[in-house]
């Protein structure tokens, strides 16, 4: 970023004028759409966005991690189970202890629906 009031030569800000791809887009248009659900406390429909965020980036942890977390809020926790395991496969150390509460969570969740 460039202080306000310095000058800027041409060649540094032509990058930044490079149009956007339609799958960078998508991913923004999704990105602002899933935040605006989270402080709505939507919680299903920030699942639905996530989920398209996830498919756009398969193997990403921080959105498999994001997908999981809204698969609980929204009371999907099959979906939750299936994140969380493809989580704690990639997940930082110190992800570890909040992801094995959500999976024992999820897992409590599945026992009382059957």
């Amino acid at each position: 970023m460039v202080p306000v009031g310095d000058r800027v030569e041409l060649d540094q800000v032509e990058p930044l004028l490079e149009p956007a791809s339609p799958r960078e887009i998508i991913i923004r248009m999704l990105n602002n759409l899933k935040a605006v659900h989270v402080r709505n406390e939507d919680w299903s429909n920030a699942w639905k966005s996530q989920k398209r965020l996830a498919a756009l980036h398969p193997g990403a942890y921080d959105h498999q991690r994001d997908l999981a977390y809204l698969a609980m809020k929204s009371n999907h926790p099959g979906q939750a189970i299936d994140a969380i395991e493809d989580c704690l496969r990639d997940c930082p150390d110190r992800d570890r202890p909040m992801l094995m509460t959500q999976l024992r969570t999820a897992e409590h969740q599945i026992a009382e629906l059957n």
